[in-house]
C-alpha cells in the first residue's frame, strides 16, 4: 500500500472564535436574518470607522459591489474600462455584463499592481473608468492613476479585495477612488464566507448607491419616515448580505488588529527565511515601501523562469 500523498499548503485558513458564534446566535434568536439588518449596521459603522468615515454599504460579495459601481457610474455599451491585465475575473465581469469593453494594462514586476505608464498608453476617447487593484494588499500608485483620472475626466474606481486595512501614505485604501470595493470572501484576511462592501467616497453616488443596497427602491427613506411609502427607483438587483453573514464578519472585524498583527508576523517570518538565499536562487521577493502599510494578505515570490515555478508548485 502506498503511503498518502501530502496534503498542499492551504491557501486561507480562516479562524473563527467564540464570538462569531454568540453573534450566529443572537442573529437567529432574533427572528431576521435578511439583509439591511442590526448587524448589517453594526459592520458598516466599523468599516466607515476604518476608512476616515466615508459612508459604507456591506455586499453579498465584492463583485455585488463592483456590479453597483458599475451601475452608478452609467457604464453600458460602447464604454471601456482599464484593469490590470493580473487580476481576478470578478474586476472586470461586472462591467462586461454592463456591455462595457475592458483593456488590460500591464503590470510591474515589482507589485504586480498596474503600471501607470501601460494605462496612460490605453486611455481613449471611450474610456470610462480605471479599476484598479492593490494586490497582496499593497498600494499601487495612486497619485499616477488619479493624475490621468482627473486630467481625463474618468472615474477611478478601487477593486480593493485583498485591502481592507492597508494604506498609503497612512490614509486607507479604499478611499482613493470614488468608490472602493472591498471583499470579505473565504480567502481574504478577514471572512465572512461570502460578503463585500462599497466605500461611497463621492458624495453624488451615495443616494443611487443607497437605492441599489435596498434593491433599488427608496426603502431606505421609507425606514427613515422620509416618505409614506417606499417605491421602485433605480434599476439594480439584491446586492445585500445576510445578517448571519454579517454577524459572522461584525466579529472578525472585532477581530482585525489581532488577526492583521498574525498575518504580519508570518509575512515577515517568510521574508527573513528566504532572503539569504533569494538572489542566489533568482527569486523576487516583496518589498513594499515604508509608506504602502500592507496588511500581509498575501506573499508573492517571483520566480526566475516557468520551469523553476513549474517544480516549486509541483513540490
Amino acid at each position: 500500500m502506498s503511503p498518502p500523498s501530502p496534503m498542499p499548503i492551504p491557501f486561507q485558513r480562516p479562524t473563527f472564535g467564540r464570538a462569531e458564534r454568540r453573534y450566529v446566535a443572537e442573529a437567529l434568536d432574533s427572528g431576521f436574518i435578511g439583509g439591511r439588518g442590526r448587524f448589517t449596521q453594526r459592520c458598516e459603522a466599523l468599516i466607515s470607522a476604518a476608512c476616515a468615515d466615508h459612508p459604507v454599504l456591506l455586499t453579498a460579495s465584492c463583485g455585488s459591489a463592483l456590479e453597483m459601481a458599475a451601475l452608478a457610474l452609467g457604464i453600458g455599451p460602447g464604454d471601456r474600462i482599464i484593469a490590470p491585465s493580473f487580476t481576478f475575473p470578478i474586476t472586470v465581469a461586472p462591467f462586461l455584463l454592463r456591455g462595457a469593453a475592458v483593456d488590460f494594462a500591464d503590470i510591474l514586476p515589482d507589485s504586480f499592481n498596474m503600471d501607470p505608464d501601460a494605462v496612460a498608453d490605453l486611455i481613449g476617447p471611450h474610456t470610462r473608468a480605471i479599476v484598479v487593484v492593490h494586490y497582496a494588499g499593497v498600494a499601487a500608485d495612486m497619485a499616477r492613476l488619479a493624475r490621468l483620472a482627473d486630467a481625463h475626466g474618468i472615474a477611478l474606481v478601487e477593486d480593493a479585495a485583498h485591502a481592507f486595512g492597508a494604506s498609503l501614505d497612512d490614509r486607507p485604501l479604499g478611499t482613493f477612488g470614488r468608490v472602493g470595493c472591498f471583499s470579505f470572501q473565504n480567502s481574504k484576511n478577514l471572512s465572512a464566507g461570502e460578503g463585500g462592501a462599497i466605500v461611497v467616497n463621492d458624495p453624488d453616488l451615495l443616494e443611487p448607491l443607497t437605492e441599489m443596497a435596498w434593491k433599488g427602491t427608496d426603502k431606505a427613506r421609507f425606514a427613515a419616515g422620509a416618505v409614506a411609502r417606499y417605491q421602485w427607483t433605480a434599476l439594480a438587483s439584491s446586492y445585500a448580505a445576510s445578517d448571519v453573514a454579517a454577524a459572522v464578519l461584525l466579529a472578525q472585524i472585532e477581530r482585525a488588529p489581532d488577526l492583521t498583527a498574525r498575518r504580519l508576523r508570518l509575512w515577515q517570518r517568510y521574508r527573513r527565511r528566504l532572503a539569504g538565499d533569494a538572489r542566489a536562487a533568482g527569486l523576487v521577493l516583496p518589498s513594499p515601501p515604508p509608506s504602502h502599510r500592507h496588511n500581509a494578505h498575501l506573499f508573492a515570490v517571483l520566480m526566475p523562469d516557468r520551469a523553476t515555478r513549474d517544480r516549486f508548485l509541483a513540490h
